[in-house]
């Protein structure tokens, strides 16, 4: 089949796939702003993530962190601080004392840029110390 019959058969389904092509990117590019601002939360609590069963007491260092963060679409969202969840995972350790890499979980439109502290220290307390 020659080139221009290529070009030429069927032009009103290809003007339609590239019209729909141009509208479906735009619509994608509108919905990101790459050039948004950095926000931050300056006091985020820090959650520990243990199984049902431990009835231990953790105290972490720090217990709070500050998370940076940008939010991806113009839809004028705003990020409240209990909209982000940070936790460290103390699961299935038997000695869950140490440092500890932070886990970050937050809403679609939302990338966290960066937590400081990146890891916190996990002290895990016995009964006695737990009740002072």
């Amino acid at each position: 089949m020659p080139l221009r019959e290529i070009l030429t058969r069927n032009r009103w389904q290809k003007g339609l796939a590239v019209f729909l092509a141009a509208m479906i990117w735009l619509t994608v590019r509108s919905g990101f702003d790459p050039t948004g601002e950095d926000h931050e939360l300056s006091s985020v609590d820090v959650a520990v993530l243990a199984a049902p069963a431990d009835t231990g007491v953790y105290r972490l260092n720090p217990s709070s962190v500050r998370v940076r963060y940008r939010i991806e679409s113009k839809t004028g969202f705003s990020l409240q601080p209990e909209e982000l969840e940070v936790f460290v995972n103390v699961l299935g350790q038997v000695n869950a004392s140490g440092p500890h890499e932070l886990h970050v979980h937050a809403p679609d439109t939302v990338r966290v840029v960066e937590v400081v502290p990146k890891r916190v220290d996990v002290q895990r307390l016995s009964p006695a110390e737990s009740t002072h």
